[in-house]
């Protein structure tokens, strides 16, 4: 809680330096997590206004961070619009991630090993305007990983994908039909998302797996500063999916404040809703409930075996004339952990 506070205290700090576009937003991270423990970094982020009104500005940024469980992230992620159909995302990371994997399944684990991994990778993505609403995303994503083990318990071991690393060079396409009001802040309005993500052994990854993604969202407006937003999410991922990438409620945008490496598995289902009011130009608040599961394959499924985070958030508007959000979401997991979020823009 009083780890909390200090991310509120910083982010007062930065209400009098919100930047018009075309400046540099710089913003301190503060977190606290069950999987990473105290965060610390630093985020930038730059808008740059367009000359044209149906162009959205260009967009570049960055973070850098460390935390108190000794795992280390810098990311560089600029989007360049070429004209109103029509943007190109480049994606740069690098990171030391120590980690806890743990047995399979929707339960609390039994068994566990600690392991470390460093990766580096590189995405580019290119978003086309088929028709209206629809959207088609192109993706290419190479990443070098090498993991190692401790072998206490022999979780990773020869059988289990992924347990060395290796070089994963992925193809992946999204359909996106999207009628909501606003990228960044949506009031109202619908999406819907369908996409999946090849690893093929054709093109050298040490393993040859799919995840695949599809998502729909809802968003109502209530009275003239509140919405109610909806979301379900189901993912899928084959047989020889490395162990650290299966299917998880990663505990930022899912199952907030939650451990991400305890519940992971080849299939998962979340719901969510939240209702977000907007006290002025800058500040805005949320009520959030988040619902996720996981198993081995969708016939495993059962409304009573939900895991539950539901909180609290602050929003804070980065820029002058639009709406993106700074946000701190504080969240009681399943009625007994309490786990901090810090991040940017909206969990959906």
């Amino acid at each position: 809680m009083l780890k909390a506070i200090l991310v509120l205290m910083l982010l007062c700090l930065a209400v009098n330096s919100r930047a018009d576009k075309d400046q540099w937003i710089w913003l301190p991270v503060v977190a606290n997590a069950p999987e990473t423990g105290f965060m610390l970094g630093l985020y930038a982020t730059k808008l740059e206004a367009s000359d044209e009104e149906d162009v959205p500005g260009n967009r570049y940024s960055f973070l850098v961070s460390g935390t108190s469980e000794g795992m280390y992230m810098a990311q560089v992620w600029p989007t360049w619009w070429l004209n109103a159909n029509q943007s190109v995302t480049a994606g740069f990371g690098l990171n030391y991630w120590p980690g806890t994997y743990y047995e399979n399944g929707n339960s609390e684990p039994k068994l566990e090993e600690e392991y470390e991994a460093t990766n580096e990778v590189v995405r580019l993505s290119f978003d086309q305007r088929l028709v209206s609403e629809l959207w088609l995303k192109l993706q290419w994503t190479l990443q070098w990983s090498d993991i190692s083990s401790d072998d206490d318990n022999n979780l990773i071991n020869d059988q289990t994908p992924g347990s060395d690393g290796g070089f994963y060079h992925g193809l992946g396409a999204t359909l996106t039909w999207d009628k909501t009001d606003s990228r960044d802040f949506p009031r109202s309005g619908q999406k819907f998302e369908a996409g999946s993500t090849g690893y093929f052994s054709a093109l050298g990854s040490a393993e040859q797996f799919m995840i695949s993604e599809v998502a729909a969202m809802q968003y109502v407006p209530v009275l003239s500063d509140s919405t109610l937003a909806f979301k379900a999410t189901y993912i899928t991922a084959t047989d020889d999916t490395p162990f650290n990438m299966l299917p998880a409620p990663e505990g930022s945008s899912i199952l907030r404040g939650a451990d991400s490496a305890k519940f992971a598995d080849y299939e998962l289902i979340g719901v969510q809703g939240e209702l977000r009011w907007v006290f002025s130009d800058r500040w805005g608040m949320d009520l959030f409930s988040d619902f996720a599961q996981v198993a081995p394959d969708f016939s495993k499924f059962g409304v009573d075996r939900f895991h539950n985070a539901t909180g609290i958030g602050v929003r804070y508007n980065l820029a002058k004339g639009t709406r993106l959000n700074f946000r701190v979401d504080l969240a009681l997991v399943d009625g007994e952990d309490i786990g901090t979020v810090v991040s940017f823009e909206e969990a959906f």
